[in-house]
C-alpha cells in the first residue's frame, strides 16, 4: 500500500497526472483517457464518431503521444485525405484534383512534414483479430512506446444477433483487459448506436467499458444558445466508473 500511494502523489505534481487528456478540456473533468481504461465513444451510423476520433489524433499528435489508429473503415490513404484536410483547412475534393495554389502547396507540405515528424501508426483491416490487435500494440510499444489506441469501431461479423451480441462482449472486453489493462494503454474505441439510440451489445459493451459516451448533433436551438464557437455536436458522459457520470434527464452535455 506505501508503494501505490508514493505512485499516487507521484503523479500529484505531474501536468499529466490524470492520463493522457482529450482534446476537449471539458471531457478531462469526467474522463481524460488513463492506461489501463476503455473509453466508449457511441453515435449513429455517418454520425461523427470518426471525425471525434480523428481530432483526438491530431491533438495527440500534437503532443507527441504515441498513437496507433486501427481502423476497420477508412483505408489509409482515405485516412491520409481526412487528416490532410483536418490539419490544412483545404477540402478532401481540392486535395486529390490538385487544383490548389502553390501557397495551398506549401501548407499541404507543411502538413505532410508535420505527420511525419510525429509518432503516430495508422493501419486498416476490415476486420481485426485478437491476435492481430495484441500483436500490433506490443510491437508498437517496442518500436515508439505506444500509449494510446484509438480502435474505429467495434462492430460484429456474425449473422445472428445473439452470435453478434457475444462477439462485439467479448471484443470490448479484450480490449478493455488485454489491450488496455494488460498492456498498460490508453484505448478509445467507437460503436454504433441503432435507430433507438442503443448500442446492438449495449449490455456487454456497458459492463466492459470504463466509460460510454454519446455523440449526437445538436439541435439548431442549442447551435444558437451556445454558440457558433461551441460547435455543432454534443457529447454526454452516460456511464463513467472513473469519475461523474451526466444526469440524462437534465439535457446536460458537452
Amino acid at each position: 500500500i506505501d508503494d501505490i500511494w508514493e505512485d499516487i502523489k507521484d503523479k500529484q505534481t505531474k501536468e499529466d497526472n490524470y492520463g493522457i487528456p482529450s482534446k476537449f478540456e471539458k471531457l478531462n473533468e469526467y474522463c481524460p483517457f488513463e492506461e489501463g481504461e476503455l473509453i466508449v465513444v457511441a453515435a449513429p451510423r455517418k454520425t461523427g464518431k470518426s471525425m471525434y476520433m480523428l481530432n483526438e489524433a491530431r491533438h495527440k499528435m500534437e503532443h507527441n503521444v504515441p498513437t496507433a489508429y486501427l481502423d476497420t473503415e477508412m483505408s489509409t490513404k482515405a485516412f491520409t485525405l481526412r487528416l490532410l484536410a483536418h490539419l490544412t483547412g483545404i477540402s478532401i475534393a481540392k486535395i486529390k484534383r490538385g487544383n490548389y495554389s502553390s501557397t495551398d502547396q506549401t501548407i499541404i507540405d507543411d502538413a505532410l512534414k508535420f505527420i511525419k515528424s510525429k509518432p503516430f501508426v495508422h493501419i486498416y483491416k476490415p476486420t481485426w483479430s485478437e491476435s492481430q490487435i495484441y500483436t500490433v500494440c506490443k510491437i508498437l510499444q517496442y518500436k515508439m512506446g505506444l500509449k494510446f489506441v484509438i480502435y474505429d469501431y467495434l462492430k460484429g461479423s456474425s449473422n445472428t444477433s445473439s452470435e453478434q451480441y457475444n462477439e462485439l462482449g467479448n471484443k470490448t472486453n479484450f480490449l478493455k483487459n488485454n489491450i488496455a489493462g494488460g498492456l498498460n494503454l490508453a484505448v478509445c474505441a467507437g460503436a454504433q448506436l441503432n435507430r433507438h439510440n442503443e448500442m446492438g451489445d449495449s449490455y456487454k459493451i456497458e459492463q466492459y467499458a470504463s466509460t460510454i459516451l454519446n455523440l449526437r448533433p445538436k439541435k439548431q436551438e442549442e447551435i444558437e444558445t451556445d454558440g457558433i464557437d461551441c460547435g455543432n455536436y454534443a457529447l454526454i458522459v452516460k456511464l463513467n466508473r472513473n469519475g461523474d457520470q451526466m444526469d440524462l434527464d437534465s439535457n446536460e452535455y458537452i
